[in-house]
């Protein structure tokens, strides 16, 4: 605001010939000591010291229950305040008026005479320092940034460019670390403009760059992080580590470079899909969970943990012997680990309990998940943990069999990549899931059958994530990777897609 109005101010000053208050006008037509409470006080100013000396006067002067609470400075055009010294000096200088006086301080420059268009300082000690320029850069002294840090703060492709510059304001140290923070997924800058904007650090601090971190707000444009980190690491040659967010919020390590990496890393959740050809290793050679883990599960369990929707109980088939699909197991069972067993169960269906209720001894309503890698064959058909639908059919008849009269199995749910992927529901002779369930009816299994389409992690919140690449983009309760299978009530297998607001989308 820079012009003065009577709606907005309380007193108006400007700096008399002796450098002493000149009081241009007063809300109301008051006398000075008429005034009371918190004022907004607007000053034309003169150079940074006299004009600092005179409000210190007019502070002096006022009544003793009034005081200035903010100013509204508007300095000359033959007098830049923000000509000399660095952002972090100037921001330092602003910081210090402030306090002195104890108000919250907002300074305009003439644009044609400075590249400062605004200062602000507020009283909890942030000052912000706006540049016009390509586009308006924001300069933020603020106490909550951590010594030695930078953070970058970027809005691009907008008609008005913005970034956002913080530091803690004093001098810095020790090489800074720099944050760069992408907010907006419609607004992401280009790699040219953040190298660009990067360069305003100078105009803070001379001290090297020790490392860089980005936190992204997507991972749909892994092209362009992947893009941007080479650029950093090439040219400020440190440790590049891009950050993003779970659907549930928790930050997670996306891809980093190192000086050393030829490449960039690209980091995600490990997947259940895999090339190589099932290992039917001999299930007294596979490895238990350690006892670390075991403590982990029981330490869990005594917990207020949500209970299994639908279910009393969970058993959960590990049909592999690989750390991946081992630990995959684990974090399911560590969602609801006092309604779980785990089971380790080779192709030929010999198997152990490894945690948990023992079969024989489990009742009421079972879900069965069966955890392994999806493989295509020679042929193009599917299998999981190395088994086609009739070996997996004969390893859950067998497991059956071991449960009592008071366990009911009622769901299975396949938990690994793609199966079904390549085949169309309507083309019945080769769908994974509908083969399972007809040898499955025979044994008199005759319970739903869940297949994911995509691919397929547990994250750390033993949560089933899906992707349609399995290199971002994981979605939680993604209702349209899934297939159900069940029986008719012909006896005849039906196949059953919905979304996730429960809608019917394909049979």
């Amino acid at each position: 605001m820079d012009s003065y109005t009577d709606e907005h101010y309380d007193v108006s000053l400007s700096i008399d010939k002796d450098g002493k208050p000149k009081i241009e006008r007063i809300y109301g037509n008051k006398r000075l000591s008429e005034l009371k409470g918190a004022l907004k006080v607007f000053v034309k100013a003169k150079g940074f010291s006299e004009t600092e000396q005179m409000l210190h006067q007019f502070k002096e002067a006022l009544p003793s229950d009034a005081s200035m609470s903010h100013l509204n400075i508007k300095t000359p055009k033959d007098n830049d305040w923000f000509a000399q010294g660095s952002v972090l000096k100037q921001g330092q200088d602003l910081g210090k008026f402030g306090r002195g006086l104890n108000v919250s301080v907002l300074v305009h420059s003439n644009p044609e005479d400075s590249q400062v268009l605004m200062a602000l300082c507020n009283r909890n000690s942030e000052v912000i320092i706006v540049k016009g320029g390509r586009g308006n850069t924001a300069f933020v002294e603020s106490p909550y940034i951590p010594k030695n840090v930078i953070q970058l703060t970027e809005f691009g492709n907008s008609v008005l460019k913005q970034q956002l510059l913080a530091f803690r304001g004093d001098d810095f140290d020790a090489d800074i670390r720099v944050r760069i923070v992408h907010g907006d997924v419609k607004q992401i800058p280009t790699t040219r403009e953040t190298l660009e904007n990067l360069e305003l650090i100078s105009q803070v601090t001379q001290q090297p760059i020790r490392n860089i971190t980005i936190s992204a707000s997507t991972t749909k444009k892994l092209g362009h992080y992947q893009e941007l980190v080479t650029a950093l690491s090439n040219k400020y040659e440190v440790n590049i580590v891009v950050w993003t967010k779970t659907e549930g919020g928790e930050p997670v390590e996306w891809l980093s470079k190192t000086p050393q990496d030829s490449d960039v890393i690209v980091r995600t959740p490990p997947h259940l899909a895999e090339t190589q050809p099932h290992n039917d290793k001999k299930l007294q050679d596979w490895d238990t969970p350690n006892q670390e883990q075991i403590n982990k599960l029981k330490a869990e369990s005594q917990k207020t943990k949500p209970q299994l929707a639908n279910h009393d109980h969970q058993v959960l088939i590990q049909t592999e012997p690989d750390d991946n699909v081992k630990d995959s197991a684990l974090k399911l069972a560590l969602k609801h680990p006092a309604q779980t067993t785990i089971v380790q169960m080779q192709k030929d269906g010999t198997y152990r309990v490894v945690y948990g209720t023992d079969l024989d001894k489990i009742t009421g309503r079972v879900k069965l998940s069966v955890v392994g890698y999806g493989r295509k064959t020679q042929e193009g058909g599917d299998t999981l943990g190395g088994r086609s639908a009739t070996e997996l059919s004969a390893n859950i008849t067998k497991l059956n069999q071991a449960l009592t009269g008071d366990a009911d199995i009622r769901r299975i749910s396949l938990v690994g990549c793609n199966i079904d992927s390549d085949n169309p529901t309507d083309n019945s002779e080769s769908q994974y899931g509908r083969k399972m369930l007809e040898k499955l009816s025979q044994s008199n299994i005759k319970v739903p059958v869940v297949v994911r389409s995509n691919y397929v992690a547990v994250d750390e919140h033993g949560r089933k994530i899906t992707s349609s690449t399995g290199a971002g983009d994981w979605i939680h309760k993604d209702s349209a990777a899934k297939t159900i299978y069940s029986l008719g009530a012909t006896g005849a297998v039906i196949s059953r897609v919905y979304n996730n607001e429960g809608t019917l989308i394909k049979i």
